[in-house]
């Protein structure tokens, strides 16, 4: 049997789709309180911003910022694992987020990043103050 150039071809494409599906099917990303910076005196909303306060143990309601099906979107609530909070962006963009850790054994920490759109992950935080920098046709 001759193998041709086309058929190697074909033969990686397939390979290259399905190793894509593969490492994109739910895999959630963690970040532990513990690893999360200490805080240099951040207080207060920063302009541009929405925020809201989530704990995990009371909050029975999901925390929203933001409109459905927008560009501003970003959702906060309970994680389907036992004592794990889930944060989604489901915005059509990457949204910019920082979070506070407002109570327990490591108080006053903070975690900040880029979350990409329909991006989730989650931490084991019980309390959390979460800041999301609003899309600029948002910031009204």
């Amino acid at each position: 049997m001759k193998i041709t150039g086309t058929t190697i071809i074909n033969i990686l494409c397939s390979v290259s789709a399905i190793c894509a599906v593969e490492s994109s099917s739910g895999e959630i990303n963690h970040f532990p309180v513990r690893n999360w910076q200490i805080a240099q005196g951040t207080s207060g909303t920063p302009r541009g911003w929405a925020s809201g306060f989530y704990k995990r143990e009371l909050d029975v309601n999901d925390l929203v910022l933001g409109k459905k099906d927008s560009a501003f979107h970003f959702q906060v609530s309970k994680g389907t694992e036992a004592g794990k909070i889930l944060l989604v962006n489901h915005s059509t963009q990457p949204l910019e987020y920082r979070l506070q850790v407002e109570g327990g054994l490591f108080k006053d920490r903070w975690l900040t990043g880029v979350l990409r759109s329909n991006g989730k992950f989650t931490t084991d935080a019980k309390e959390v103050k979460v800041f999301v920098k609003k899309p600029v046709d948002e910031q009204k």
